[in-house]
């Protein structure tokens, strides 16, 4: 009669004898009471809520659309290591896990308060990685990190990182379109981002700039680099070819758009075709990376053979008692993320009033007379604030108008926020200048330019309780400090235009004398 083989003889010697007696006491407490260690994902789903709710939204919108393919690949890679689960111990790291879990809930609160939707999408991802180590320990957040990482993806995070390199996207798409365009032999002239062809002019706008493509074919390329190939360096080949072919494809893209429109004359450059134009760009990139990876050669990642843990289905687990340690570290999650509930009830930033009317603004500034206009232009467009200030001022000696415009938010929010101004016309042809202020030197942004024979010169700025800035990320750094110090996220920008046919030297005196002028009667009215 033959004995089954012991425990020893099974797993190859004494070793997995001793490593069963050193995880006996850290078997994971998720099998033993998962109801316990959901609390605080639950009550981070009631926290996050508003989060889920956008998200799930722009899944049904035209740049977020790619986001539920990022959710369920996401699970999938979850679904492939479900059983390196099964094998994971649970040992806390209250301490380590409670700082990360605050870090991603402060950043939380920082993204909420400014508006700033990327911002909130990698707090969450650093919040529940924070979890997984406070929960689990370092094994439980290494396991989680790229499937939880993954979901970075869902969110414009790169819309937003690249911002400030989106004008340098949409001029290297211009100048691939436009070479495009002369192979067919069709005559494109380039200037900057605007494309001139015979029967259209185009503009690579921001929204044409590829940012979207690029992400949506990182997403994919990511995992897949990581499930295909063993070496770094093939790897980092694949991701970097990805950034490559999204920005060639998005050039191939515009340059069709161009040749279209030279038999579709007349109709609009959008619509039910973009479908097409963004399923060509992924599907066409997809192939391209398998090709790729095929030219550099298939090294698959071995999965890990599973380790049966000696006792694993012992039943004593389910009545052993909680350590210190486990008990510590769910109080300590429960809480943490109860403290960022509670700061967005107790802090959520409330609208605020301005010190006086915009109408109360004089119509007299130095020798300048204004009058309200209606009709917004150029850098004006698409500008719409709930307070607002449109003015057109003329000096009697100088025949170059100035338009002036003040729009004011009481507070901000991700669909109104100040840094979404203004157009992007400004924002790439700017630079910064200090002119003379009430109490010395203010620094301004300003741009210039010629457009249909017109020549115009901006100056605008941002300010935030009662502070004139320059810069998107100081806009945004000011709304945080007001926000947890004062309980508000006013905002208001002022641009200050002229526009002439007139030599640039006179046009820029009048608009700078204008401007030093307006400033501190501008501020007046504001806080």
């Amino acid at each position: 009669m033959q004995h089954p083989p012991s425990t020893h003889e099974r797993y190859g010697g004494s070793s997995i004898v001793s490593a069963d007696i050193s995880t006996a006491g850290r078997e994971s407490v998720l099998r033993k009471q998962p109801i316990y260690y959901l609390l605080p994902f639950v009550l981070l789903a009631i926290v996050f809520s508003d989060t889920f709710v956008k998200l799930v939204r722009g899944w049904f919108t035209y740049d977020g659309s790619h986001g539920l393919l990022i959710f369920a690949f996401g699970v999938y890679i979850f679904w492939v290591k479900r059983h390196e689960v099964a094998n994971l111990s649970a040992v806390p790291a209250p301490w380590s896990g409670t700082v990360l879990t605050v870090l991603g809930g402060l950043g939380y609160l920082a993204g909420r308060f400014t508006g700033t939707w990327s911002l909130e999408g990698i707090s969450l991802i650093v919040t529940v990685l924070g979890l997984a180590l406070l929960l689990g320990g370092k094994r439980v957040l290494v396991f989680s990190s790229l499937p939880v990482g993954y979901m970075i993806f869902m969110f414009p995070f790169f819309d937003e990182l690249l911002g400030g390199i989106s004008i340098h996207l949409q001029l290297i798409t211009a100048w691939l379109a436009s070479g495009m365009l002369k192979l067919v032999g069709m005559p494109a002239f380039l200037t900057e981002q605007y494309i001139t062809l015979p029967h259209v002019n185009l503009e690579v706008a921001k929204a044409c700039n590829g940012i979207n493509h690029i992400t949506a074919l990182l997403a994919i390329t990511i995992p897949f680099s990581f499930f295909v190939h063993r070496s770094w360096y093939k790897r980092a080949a694949l991701i970097v070819s990805a950034v490559a072919i999204g920005i060639l494809l998005n050039g191939i893209r515009v340059a069709s758009i161009g040749i279209i429109t030279s038999f579709q004359r007349g109709g609009s450059l959008h619509g039910p075709s973009d479908v097409f134009y963004v399923s060509f760009i992924f599907f066409t990139g997809l192939l391209i990376q398998l090709f790729i990876s095929h030219l550099l050669g298939r090294d698959r990642v071995q999965s890990e053979e599973r380790a049966i843990m000696p006792g694993a289905h012992d039943g004593d687990r389910f009545g052993r008692a909680w350590s210190r340690k486990e008990i510590t570290a769910l109080a300590l999650a429960t809480s943490t993320i109860a403290f960022v509930g509670l700061g967005l009830v107790f802090r959520e930033p409330q609208p605020a009033a301005l010190a006086a009317s915009l109408d109360a603004i004089p119509a007299t500034v130095g020798t300048f007379e204004g009058r309200n206009e209606t009709n917004k232009f150029g850098p004006f467009k698409g500008i719409n604030m709930n307070v607002e200030l449109f003015r057109r001022y003329d000096d009697p000696a100088s025949r170059v108008p100035v338009y002036l415009y003040v729009g004011y938010m009481p507070i901000q929010n991700y669909e109104t926020k100040i840094t979404n101004y203004p157009s992007e016309i400004l924002l790439t042809r700017s630079g910064i200048l200090a002119v003379k202020g009430k109490d010395g030197p203010v620094k301004v942004r300003r741009a210039s330019w010629n457009e249909a024979g017109v020549r115009r010169t901006a100056y605008y700025w941002y300010v935030i309780d009662n502070q004139i800035l320059t810069e998107r990320f100081q806009a945004k750094r000011e709304t945080l400090r007001q926000a947890f110090e004062k309980g508000r996220t006013a905002a208001a920008i002022v641009i200050v235009v002229s526009e002439t046919t007139l030599p640039s030297d006179e046009a820029e005196r009048n608009t700078l004398a204008y401007v030093e002028e307006a400033i501190p009667i501008v501020n007046e009215h504001l806080y």
